[in-house]
C-alpha cells in the first residue's frame, strides 16, 4: 500500500479528465457505492468501526472482480486483467503518468415466449478497477490489446534521462 505522503503528489482524479464522460460514470459508480454502504452500515445497527468493511462489501455486490497481474521490467510495467465476456468496445482505459483506470460494463438481455407466457431476463456485468503505478509512466505509448478474454496493457516507464549527442563544430 502507497503511503498517504505519495498519493498526495498526484493530480486530483477530477483535474485529470475534466470534461470527460468516464469522470462522470466513474462518480456515479462511486455514489452507488456509496449508496448500498450506508444501507448495509444501516442495516447493521450503525455501528462504527465497520465502514470499510460496508463498503467492500458494497463494492463487491455491485462491480465484477477484476484479477490482475501486474509485473515490471527496467523500462515497462506489464498488466494483465481478467475480463471474461467482454469485448474491446466494452472496456475503457485511462491512464495518467502514475495511474491505471479500467473500466467495461457488459449487459445481455433475452426474451422466450412459450404459447401466452413471456420469459425475459436481463443480466448486467460493470468492472472497475483503478491501479496505482510506482513509478511514472509515459501515457501517449500505452498499448492494450484483448485477447481471450485478457487484458494486456504495456505500460512504458518515463524516461528520466535522455542521452545527447554531442557535434563538434570547428573553431
Amino acid at each position: 500500500m502507497k503511503p498517504v505522503a505519495a498519493l498526495a503528489k498526484l493530480p486530483p482524479l477530477s483535474t485529470l479528465l475534466r470534461n470527460d464522460p468516464f469522470l462522470e460514470r466513474v462518480q456515479q459508480m462511486h455514489d452507488m457505492i456509496s449508496r448500498r454502504a450506508y444501507e448495509l452500515f444501516e442495516k447493521g445497527g450503525q455501528a462504527l468501526g465497520r465502514e470499510l468493511e460496508d463498503w467492500f462489501r458494497a463494492e463487491s455486490e455491485l462491480l465484477q472482480p477484476i484479477p490482475l497481474e501486474v509485473s515490471e521490467t527496467d523500462d515497462a510495467f506489464k498488466m494483465r486483467a481478467e475480463v471474461p465476456g467482454l469485448n474491446e468496445k466494452e472496456i475503457e482505459i485511462k491512464v495518467d503518468p502514475h495511474r491505471v483506470f479500467i473500466a467495461g460494463k457488459h449487459e445481455v438481455s433475452s426474451e422466450k415466449k412459450t404459447g401466452k407466457t413471456v420469459h425475459s431476463e436481463r443480466s448486467r456485468k460493470e468492472i472497475f478497477r483503478e491501479y496505482y503505478l510506482p513509478a511514472e509512466i509515459a501515457p501517449d505509448r500505452v498499448t492494450a490489446e484483448l485477447r481471450g478474454g485478457v487484458l494486456e496493457i504495456g505500460l512504458p516507464k518515463l524516461s528520466k534521462t535522455k542521452k545527447i549527442a554531442v557535434t563538434g563544430k570547428a573553431a
